[in-house]
């Protein structure tokens, strides 16, 4: 009997043009009256990986639910006219004027963005919000004197998995897309760990420098019995490689010209498309302000939620090739007069990709 309601809905949903205000009008509409009836059909409204980043955090589907539950008796969703566009074959995307929501320290303002998947919602931010941005709480920028202490140790853990000759203590320390740059050959997670645990090697790093770039420590390592330097790119988050190659070798990544490659930063950014502006970063990407740091999902549902008759322009001040790297200085004058620290890499699927970005001076 449920599974015929659920078709019902969805059909006279799908009745209304997908794209259409109406469409989401009538989503939001059951899905206000199920939530005032604390029907167990609630549930099929929202995409199984829904989450709603608000200004205090991110909620996911089942804690989203709660929030609307309690405060059922006030509560309604207006879809605002002319907001429901088109994202891409599967998803549109609306802006809705919410009332009634008893948690405003959460939303702080009555207006939300919500992705709708056919006959659920996908999911949802706020645009703008007054203290904490974009659904993340800051982290306290770290202490320079600390980058090397923490580099020293990672390169101790990482020797320490590397003399067990075992190639799953060395994967420990990879994240799951990490890449190693041989001069121009390219080793993928399993291989490189294959690699370090060799016992005829007889391998071990040592730190000759470290630099924190943002989200990652840049750390540049000594080889033992060796001339080579790798420069080592360590996740903040996670204490996991995201990549590695060889400084002193003739690098072969083949970045586009500086000019274009911020002419395709400011392209994706207009687009004020969350899917789209995803494709400018790297999974790990972290921006370190001088209060705080953001990752990825902040950043990108922050720039989406800028109003779109702002324009963001972006200014190169300096460029710097290093190692498998590109080092970007760069300005954003209509917003911002500060200086950023940008690095980038050449992904296989997206092209280039900013991994880290920081303030260049505090």
């Amino acid at each position: 009997m449920r599974l015929i309601y659920l078709l019902l809905i969805s059909l006279q949903i799908v009745s209304a043009k997908i794209g259409d205000s109406s469409y989401a009008e009538e989503l939001f509409s059951r899905l206000t009256l199920q939530i005032r009836q604390r029907s167990s059909l609630v549930d099929s409204y929202f995409n199984n990986g829904f989450q709603f980043h608000g200004c205090n955090g991110v909620l996911g589907k089942d804690s989203f639910i709660l929030m609307l539950y309690l405060s059922r008796q006030n509560l309604t969703f207006d879809v605002i006219a002319n907001t429901t566009k088109t994202v891409n074959l599967r998803l549109s995307q609306v802006t809705v004027k919410t009332r009634g929501l008893d948690h405003d320290d959460f939303l702080r303002t009555s207006e939300a963005i919500f992705f709708i998947d056919g006959t659920s919602l996908y999911s949802g931010f706020v645009p703008e919000c007054t203290r904490l941005p974009f659904g993340i709480k800051p982290k306290l920028p770290l202490d320079p004197k600390d980058t090397d202490k923490h580099s020293e140790d990672f390169l101790n853990k990482l020797n320490e998995a590397i003399k067990s000759n075992n190639a799953s203590n060395v994967k420990e320390h990879l994240l799951i897309g990490f890449e190693y740059n041989r001069c121009g050959k390219r080793l993928d997670k399993i291989a490189y760990a294959k690699l370090l645990a060799d016992p005829s090697r007889n391998l071990s790093f040592s730190l000759s420098s470290s630099q924190n770039i943002g989200g990652e420590f840049r750390i540049i390592a000594n080889v033992k019995g060796s001339n080579s330097l790798i420069d080592f790119y360590l996740d903040r988050n996670t204490s996991k490689l995201a990549s590695a190659s060889v400084l002193n070798c003739i690098q072969s990544s083949i970045f586009p010209s500086s000019s274009l490659f911020l002419k395709i930063i400011e392209e994706k950014v207009k687009s004020r498309d969350v899917f789209t502006i995803r494709e400018l970063f790297t999974d790990n990407f972290h921006l370190e302000t001088c209060h705080g740091s953001y990752d990825k999902d902040s950043f990108v549902y922050g720039i989406a939620g800028i109003p779109t008759n702002f324009t963001i322009s972006i200014k190169l001040e300096k460029l710097e090739r290093v190692g498998d790297n590109l080092k970007l200085e760069v300005k954003a004058p209509a917003s911002d007069s500060r200086l950023y620290e940008l690095w980038a890499i050449v992904s296989k699927k997206y092209g280039p990709q900013i991994r880290s970005a920081k303030v260049a001076v505090c």
